[in-house]
This record gives structure tokens, C-alpha cells and sequence, in this order.
């Protein structure tokens, strides 16, 4: 079980990270496109379903959480440029997984 200091530490590098992934897509895509949009919207959603687990102190289910989503961040950008579907296709796939 990590300590208190270490679960906060452990939860704010995959925000760090997940801020990364997201200033990267919208480097790429542009800050008001529809993928940038969507990826933040997934993030903020995977944020709050973390928050919920941390508040009954799930700390690892809340890593695990952020864990995925921050694999949907780095995914997405890459599914879309391979144009083998369309982003709401795309979009419906990554809020199912």
C-alpha cells in the first residue's frame, strides 16, 4: 500500500503526464478540434471516476483509472491518423473502454 505522500505524488505525475499528452494533441490537432476536445473531455470524466475511488481511499483503482485513460490519450492521436475510422467512431470506442 503506498503511503499518503506517495499516492499523491503517484496521482499528480499521471496528471503531469496526462497535461503533456494533452498540450502534444493540441500541438498537433489544434487546441478547438474535435480530437482535443474529445481527449480532454475523456481526461476530465477518467478524473472524476479517480477522484470518487480516492474519496473511499481506492488509491490503486484511482491509478489504475488515470493509468488507462492517460493509454486512451496516447492512442487516440494515432488510431485517428491511421484513417481507418472516423472520429466519432473513435469517440465511441475510447469512452467504451
Amino acid at each position: 500500500m503506498l503511503e499518503p505522500a506517495e499516492q499523491t505524488t503517484s496521482v499528480e505525475a499521471l496528471r503531469a503526464e496526462a497535461a503533456r499528452k494533452l498540450s502534444r494533441i493540441a500541438d498537433e490537432s489544434g487546441a478547438d478540434s474535435p480530437l482535443y476536445r474529445l481527449c480532454t473531455d475523456i481526461w476530465c470524466r477518467r478524473l472524476e471516476d479517480a477522484r470518487g475511488s480516492l474519496d473511499h481511499g481506492d488509491h490503486a483503482n484511482a491509478l489504475v483509472i488515470l493509468g488507462r485513460a492517460l493509454d486512451l490519450l496516447a492512442l487516440a492521436p494515432t488510431i485517428l491518423a491511421r484513417k481507418e475510422m472516423t472520429l466519432a467512431d473513435l469517440g465511441l470506442l475510447l469512452w467504451a473502454a
